[in-house]
């Protein structure tokens, strides 16, 4: 199972920094083609791309290509599909019809290249008002939707947010992604970055914040979030013995015919049980 704790950019015109970014330890490398690389660049930078999927084919490789409405999008695609590539990040969807046409494109392409339809995963990045206010059918497309990404920059530049230290102006957001989320089936979503890459302390509580929340991961753009990122998205040793404990003393009671017992003075049922054994799904 993959784990999508961290998702790391970079750039795919910048090769110097494509060619380092599988080194950091994140759990996805997600190779830029959209806001990270100039109009001018674009076309040259999926020839890059293209490279690094290829040599890097024991890494888990998404692309974020430029979005549905875009002139780039379908050469995008045609050019960067191939048998190593894990998935597509699918910058600004604001429906569940843009993600079903952008879904019949990458099949068709799965087609022609002889590769297995469906394979490659799309997480749709939602950024504006238009694809919060479509969120619950988007949720509810079919296909290959497995989980959605926030970005929360661009959704504070349309909805002209002024994202504070406390993030409190994107908590609703938030909880509406997770909540649709759940509710349509899917994995738990992935939190947008954070750009002040200075203020460690801010990295943690956001992280923190989002992952009390429900999202699995989050989006980092340098290389030195990634391990704050991940630590954070993952149980502490406390959290996994505590489970641990949960389990064993639920799953004796229950076999004594008892579904609510007490463990350290916390009351444990079913819910408290299934979560525990959430926790330790993710542990390696």
């Amino acid at each position: 199972m993959n784990k999508f704790r961290s998702i790391l950019f970079a750039p795919g015109n910048e090769v110097h920094k494509v060619e380092k970014v599988f080194s950091f330890g994140a759990d996805i490398v997600a190779l830029d083609l959209e806001d990270a690389v100039p109009v001018a660049d674009k076309v040259a930078a999926r020839d890059i791309v293209l490279e690094y999927i290829i040599k890097n084919k024991d890494k888990t490789t998404y692309v974020r290509i430029n979005s549905i409405q875009s002139e780039y999008f379908n050469d995008d695609l045609e050019k960067i599909v191939n048998k190593d590539l894990n998935g597509i990040l699918l910058p600004m969807l604001e429906s569940s019809d843009q993600f079903s046409a952008a879904d019949k494109v990458l099949s068709e392409i799965e087609k022609d290249k002889n590769l297995e339809v469906g394979r490659i995963d799309i997480i749709p990045i939602i950024e504006t008002a238009r694809g919060f206010s479509n969120i619950k059918d988007i949720c509810h497309v079919k296909n290959r939707l497995k989980r959605l990404s926030f970005g929360a920059w661009d959704f504070s530049l349309d909805t002209n947010i002024k994202i504070s230290k406390d993030e409190n102006e994107i908590y609703f957001a938030r909880s509406i992604m997770v909540v649709e989320s759940r509710a349509a089936g899917l994995s738990s979503p992935i939190d947008t970055s954070f750009i002040d890459l200075e203020d460690v302390e801010g990295l943690k509580q956001s992280a923190l914040r989002a992952r009390n929340m429900g999202f699995q991961g989050k989006a980092c753009i340098h290389p030195k979030q990634v391990d704050i990122v991940n630590t954070i998205f993952s149980p502490t040793e406390s959290e996994i013995s505590d489970a641990k404990q949960i389990i064993a003393a639920f799953e004796k009671a229950e076999k004594s015919g008892s579904a609510s017992i007490r463990v350290n003075n916390r009351f444990i049922d079913y819910a408290t049980y299934e979560k525990a054994k959430k926790i330790l799904q993710y542990v390696d």
